[in-house]
């Protein structure tokens, strides 16, 4: 029974989290969390009362899970008062005289947002642990991959079907911001790009690798009837083919210009990839290549002229994003080796806001997940953490290259880690749990099938 549990609850779990706002609720993080322990114990009392052993032994990944733990011990040291005082927050010494009550004595400035913070470290872990052991199995892997790719569609065509009735509504909520922009279930058109594009790149590599071997089976005959047979597959083109429509029609009608262009690269660089190790599939993937350019085309002209515009005025919005940073890196350099604790932006950024940024709005993120970190956490925390993720990606990129049999899946974690990675210096997408626990079950997908399987354990 346990069994199936923790594989069908996983799925589950990375399928729901964008349902409610996108996960950006306070309540969806718990439950996300207690989803993700109970299991993360489920899965290691299984495997315990079998008596056997992790399919992804922790020596493979034990550089990334030390500087996790390492992030982990960092952040509860610095939401409890158990340093020395000279290493508290120095705001904890206006409050007492303040608001009259007694400080805390905390490195973190907030330390109920900094265990809060925690808990989502700590969620996104789980389910990249369990991903990267259910998943070591290449049936499963690709089973979870697709799934995943089929449920971002899904989210994609329940936003396209809003769109096309003129509703501006989040679920039964109207929209309070964002209107004309298409956000499905998310209150932010930018965190849903970023989650559709994940999308365009799942199931556009899934098509290219579905194209390849239907070209390579079909080598002896003429290509022209190898192209009639692909087109009256039709089975694989609603899939694949008309997925990926959805996602990518869906993602241009975000309006946003970042998780546009992210997506644009991670999808040229999956395709660059893939074909660099086809050898007869040549003709598949010029095929893939024209379809997608096609595609594209066809969208941006059809409904791109928002996005367009948008790129047309880049600066109105960069100036301010600019300033933003700028301050946020003078709070860096006030937080240089402790960091103001982990998940404070919120609570610090308002004593660096200048007359540089405008009074409206609120900003309770820096748009830019790295100096999030380097503010929150420190310089040695932030770069232990970003380190971790790296080394992981870094692993996904290996088994893209030297993998035959199953590539296709740390190329998805690789190309989608490129996309997240590179929308995450504009924007605040992976601060969003349902856009981080889908990637963190990607990472642990394409981790786990870096290697052979005839490769021995270190």
């Amino acid at each position: 029974m346990s069994e199936k549990l923790v594989p069908y609850g996983l799925m589950a779990l990375v399928v729901i989290s964008p349902l409610p706002f996108g996960g950006n609720l306070p309540w969806a993080w718990a439950v996300y969390a207690i989803i993700a322990a109970l299991l993360v114990i489920a899965y290691s009392i299984e495997t315990a009362r079998t008596r056997t052993a992790f399919p992804v032994p922790l020596s493979r990944i034990a550089v990334p899970a030390i500087l996790v733990l390492g992030v982990a011990v960092w952040i509860i040291l610095q939401a409890f008062p158990v340093l020395p005082a000279t290493w508290a927050n120095p705001l904890w010494a206006i409050v007492p005289e303040a608001l009259e009550v007694p400080g805390r004595g905390t490195v973190s400035i907030n330390p109920d947002e900094t265990m809060e913070g925690l808990m989502r470290l700590l969620t996104y872990s789980g389910v990249f642990w369990l991903s990267l052991q259910l998943s070591r199995d290449r049936s499963t892997g690709e089973r979870f991959v697709k799934v995943i790719g089929w449920a971002i569609a899904a989210y994609a065509a329940y936003g396209l079907l809003l769109w096309a009735f003129n509703s501006e509504t989040i679920l039964w909520y109207e929209k309070e911001a964002y209107q004309g922009d298409l956000t499905s279930t998310f209150v932010n058109r930018n965190s849903f790009a970023t989650y559709v594009g994940m999308g365009c790149v799942i199931l556009l590599i899934l098509l290219m690798r579905w194209l390849t071997i239907e070209f390579a089976d079909r080598q002896n005959m003429p290509w022209s009837k190898r192209f009639v047979h692909i087109v009256g597959s039709s089975r694989e083109l609603v899939l694949y083919a008309l997925p990926l429509l959805m996602v990518f029609c869906a993602l241009l009608l975000t309006h946003s210009r970042a998780g546009f262009g992210a997506t644009l690269v991670a999808m040229l660089l999956a395709f660059a990839l893939w074909q660099s190790r086809q050898h007869r599939g040549f003709i598949a993937g010029m095929i893939g290549l024209a379809v997608l350019m096609v595609v594209i085309g066809y969208w941006i002209v059809v409904g791109g002229d928002a996005l367009l515009a948008r790129f047309a005025d880049v600066n109105s919005s960069t100036e301010t994003r600019m300033n933003v940073y700028i301050a946020t890196m003078r709070a860096i350099g006030d937080y240089v080796w402790t960091g103001s604790g982990y998940g404070t932006f919120n609570d610090i950024f308002p004593m660096y806001r200048d007359e540089s940024i405008s009074v409206t709005g609120v900003w309770d993120k820096a748009h830019n997940t790295y100096l999030e970190l380097l503010l929150g956490l420190g310089i040695p925390g932030a770069i232990a953490l970003i380190a971790a993720v790296l080394w992981l990606v870094v692993l996904c990129a290996v088994g893209a290259f030297n993998r035959r049999r199953g590539r296709h899946m740390p190329l998805i974690a690789f190309a989608v880690s490129v996309l997240v990675g590179l929308h995450a210096l504009v924007d605040f997408s992976l601060q969003m749990a349902g856009v981080a626990i889908t990637y963190s079950a990607l990472l642990g997908i394409g981790v786990a099938q870096s290697w052979s399987t005839r490769e021995k354990h270190p």
